[in-house]
């Protein structure tokens, strides 16, 4: 009796686990961040971290608002997950920034970068 309760918890505890993530998990995009000098970005959300990629407003834009870079998860609930994007370990001088993603009651996710929304679309 003791095995299968410990069992029925070890499974529940690994599936409230894999539903907190779920959401927010593939590829995404985001429309202009005009103050960056970045058309857009793209990403990609998996279990272990993910990736990155600017895509430049114009040539005068810097390596920065060109650049791709890894994507480290920091927090992840059942509604909210931060991710840091690490520039800076790609290119020298660029800085690291951390988005927010929310899951709303709609089920919509909604994305923030430094309490500004951003223009987000599911690929």
């Amino acid at each position: 009796m003791r095995q299968l309760l410990l069992f029925v918890l070890t499974f529940g505890l690994c599936s409230v686990h894999a539903q907190d993530i779920t959401p927010f998990l593939g590829k995404w995009s985001i429309g202009p961040q005009p103050k960056l000098l970045v058309r857009g970005s793209s990403f990609e959300i998996t279990e272990s971290g993910g990736t990155w990629k600017n895509y430049a407003a114009g040539p005068k834009s810097d390596g920065c608002a060109k650049a791709s870079a890894p994507i480290s998860i920091e927090e992840k609930t059942e509604k909210v997950m931060v991710f840091k994007v690490a520039l800076s370990e790609v290119l020298n001088g660029c800085g690291d920034f951390k988005v927010k993603l929310v899951l709303g009651d709609d089920k919509q996710v909604t994305a923030f970068r430094n309490g500004t929304e951003l223009q987000l679309k599911r690929d």
